[in-house]
């Protein structure tokens, strides 16, 4: 006959090795985290998990591009904020790459890998990825021009997408050294490395034809410039 402690525990449901549900506030039964087990080799992940709206999400699964925006701080204080009426919504804060700061950029560029990787993107295409953010920061950062790095990953990401999948396909961990210099010297003008590297274009110009025509002329509006 089985003992009245025996009796308790079979309509509580439970031994001393199952994990018995509890109630929460609303009434609903919830799994009790005391009693489950854990695995005593599982590690913690190597980056913290954050949240990333639906919208993101989606694109990301669909192969198609996203801002990198929505991996931003900003783009998780966005994802949080969500309401069942906002969801799978882009948001009107989102900004293009362009317009990020570099800490931004960099930050965003793991939480892009990791949504990557569990949309189903190859894992190469996703290391390759953040292989490109990860050479930019440890070997150009110190430039201190964050505007020309922002400015590279953001036209290199678009173009790296667009040819994913086609034979204009291209490794973006390959950093262009004359794509970097074409952008400071075209688009970026007014910064501190654009003119460096128009000193030194100046310096190595042949002493005749186009070049030499092209220096003199970059001198005069220089020259200009400053009345």
């Amino acid at each position: 006959m089985a003992s009245s402690a025996d009796a308790r525990a079979t309509s509580r449901g439970a031994g001393p090795d199952v994990a018995t549900p509890s109630t929460g506030s609303s009434g609903a039964l919830r799994p009790n985290p005391k009693g489950t087990p854990v695995d005593p080799a599982a590690a913690p992940g190597s980056m913290p998990f954050h949240d990333v709206c639906e919208y993101a999400t989606a694109r990301l699964a669909a192969g198609q591009y996203v801002e990198l925006w929505y991996f931003t701080r900003a783009g998780v204080d966005y994802a949080r904020a969500q309401t069942s009426a906002t969801s799978g919504l882009p948001s009107a804060r989102a900004l293009r790459d362009e317009a990020l700061r570099w800490d931004d950029v960099f930050f965003a560029s793991g939480l892009l890998r990791a949504r990557m990787l569990l949309a189903g993107w190859e894992p190469a295409a996703a290391r390759m990825l953040a292989e490109m953010y990860r050479t930019l920061n440890c070997e150009h950062a110190h430039v201190g021009n964050e505007a020309l790095l922002v400015r590279y990953a953001a036209d290199v990401r678009r173009e790296w997408h667009a040819a994913v999948g086609t034979p204009r396909a291209f490794n973006p961990a390959i950093i262009n050294e004359q794509r970097m210099l074409h952008i400071a010297t075209f688009h970026m003008l007014d910064a501190p490395l654009a003119q460096e590297q128009e000193d030194f274009t100046d310096a190595v110009a042949p002493l005749s034809g186009s070049g030499s025509q092209n220096s003199r002329e970059r001198k005069r509006r220089r020259s200009d410039n400053r009345y």
